[in-house]
């Protein structure tokens, strides 16, 4: 009785926080109630598990996310309407099922010193692990994934994890095909994973800076580019172009029509271009597409608005944050209302929204490579995101799967007030915008040559290593160079991405 009169007062909680938000919340038009569906006690109707009482410590292990939601999946306490609402589902997982979450906190390093890697292989060679399930950064479930040693439960064995219903609405559906490998799934994703929505690439641009230079109906005229699915790389090239600003007298660069912060957002329009290093076949096994003519095509296009050499040639097109040290100048440039297009991610929303700024500004998706394409496609970075794994020697699968299927199917809920919250409350200023991040985040993209990081290749064509040395000659990204040397730059990676490509389809199909 106790813990059912806890958790109907934590749920009470979850609502009165979110109307306090809605009131603090200055949009131009205030959305109605029937606007706001959400509702804390909804529960996922897909569920097909038994009732059984488990009386079991659910171990989990991850880090800790900055803005204080571990994945979605474990918060000490209740503070905001989403942690209060993680803590009130684990807390109805353990009285419904007798299953308690717990979480241990990792450290993410960098190199051969990951943590969660570390902490896999260490417990795989004892035989015997302490988690039922794991967050853990991409790289790292590349680094398990492709090992000779079977570190990893596949989410497709029903007969080892025979309670995970992988057709609930509750798993990101699109992913599972993407990610899954000759009909095998080492990770999974969906409403347990809140890195993956807080680490989605977005456009953002300048409500004043566009009417000033394109009129009052520019803005409507833009969102139903949009809309009717023809915002696309040569309308942006063309906005980009005429948002520049340079000084007659001077010669300077008073307004650019592109501002990139983040060295990722050239691969973020690539990838928006539905362009792939590898697409699968119909069994399910990835092939190599990488070199061919709508690649250096794409390449082409955009690089009429989006290079490095854009900003060093001062020609007022694009402000391009080649390092690190960097970053800050670019993000401090659009927030100083001096460019019309900046790249950004969700969880930057929030941030920018706080500022005392002299405009607002709106958000687009990455446009497609053409009308034709079906979809706006989004990006996630592949360094911040986190994707759940189970070690191949839990203690017991099944246990592991039913706990697991129980957290994600009360999820959904989460999701939508993370959503609903960081997005719509306080980051659209009306339902055209919160329209907007919707068609931003709907479509998530995962190339799987990207997420086993064949060759580093699209970091050294598209990102940029900063610099790579092949043969004793240097060979700096195409966003760099500010030319399509796409051909010089496949021909350099391609042996090793060949290599890492083959060796690969050998450990996955084994």
């Amino acid at each position: 009785m106790k813990k059912t009169l806890t958790k109907m007062l934590l749920l009470a909680l979850a609502a009165v926080m979110l109307l306090g938000t809605l009131s603090a919340c200055h949009t131009e038009k205030k959305p109605t109630p029937e606007e706001h569906t959400t509702d804390p006690n909804s529960q996922n109707t897909d569920s097909k598990l038994p009732d059984k009482y488990w009386n079991r410590d659910f171990d989990i292990a991850g880090y800790s996310i900055e803005d204080g939601y571990t994945a979605g999946l474990w918060v000490e306490a209740p503070g905001d309407t989403v942690s209060t609402l993680i803590y009130a589902r684990n807390m109805e997982v353990e009285e419904k099922y007798g299953i308690t979450p717990t979480y241990q906190t990792y450290s993410l390093k960098s190199g051969a010193e990951l943590d969660i890697v570390d902490l896999v292989r260490k417990d795989f060679m004892t035989g015997k692990t302490k988690f039922e399930l794991i967050s853990a950064n991409l790289g790292e479930v590349r680094a398990l994934a492709i090992s000779d040693e079977s570190y990893l439960m596949n989410f497709n064995d029903s007969t080892q994890l025979p309670y995970l219903d992988l057709t609930n609405s509750c798993w990101d559906q699109s992913s599972l095909e993407q990610l899954s490998v000759n009909n095998r799934l080492y990770m999974l994703t969906g409403d347990l994973n809140l890195t993956e929505k807080m680490n989605m690439g977005l456009l953002m641009y300048n409500r004043v800076y566009l009417s000033n230079m394109m009129g009052m109906d520019a803005e409507t005229e833009l969102l139903d580019m949009v809309r009717s699915g023809a915002w696309t790389l040569s309308e942006m090239s063309m906005m980009v172009k005429d948002a520049a600003k340079i000084d007659s007298g001077t010669g300077k660069v008073t307004g650019y029509g592109l501002d990139v912060r983040n060295n990722r957002s050239f691969f973020y329009y690539i990838a928006g271009c539905d362009v792939k290093i590898a697409v699968k076949n119909e069994n399910d096994i990835p092939e190599l597409m990488f070199n061919n003519e709508k690649t250096l095509n794409v390449v082409d296009k955009l690089l009429e608005f989006c290079s490095l050499k854009h900003h060093n040639d001062q020609d007022g097109v694009c402000y391009y944050a080649r390092y690190s040290g960097d970053f800050t100048n670019a993000e401090n440039l659009f927030l100083g209302g001096e460019a019309l297009f900046y790249g950004a991610d969700v969880k930057d929303i929030v941030n920018f929204k706080r500022k005392d700024l002299g405009f607002t500004f709106g958000y687009l998706p990455y446009p497609k490579w053409n009308s034709a394409q079906k979809d706006y496609l989004v990006s996630v970075n592949p360094y911040f995101s986190n994707m759940l794994i189970v070690p191949s020697i839990v203690s017991d699968s099944e246990f592991a799967s039913f706990g697991l299927q129980a957290l994600g199917e009360r999820s959904p809920k989460i999701t939508e007030q993370y959503v609903e919250v960081n997005c719509k409350i306080q980051g659209a200023l009306d339902e055209a915008q919160y329209e907007m991040l919707n068609i931003v985040i709907k479509h998530p993209i995962y190339d799987i040559g990207v997420v086993f990081n064949w060759g580093n290749c699209y970091m050294g064509i598209f990102v940029d290593s900063y610099h790579a040395e092949f043969d004793g000659t240097t060979y700096e990204a195409i966003a760099v160079t500010g030319e399509n040397n796409f051909a010089t730059l496949w021909a350099v990676y391609e042996s090793q991405v060949t290599k890492d490509y083959n060796d690969f389809i050998k450990v996955i199909t084994n």
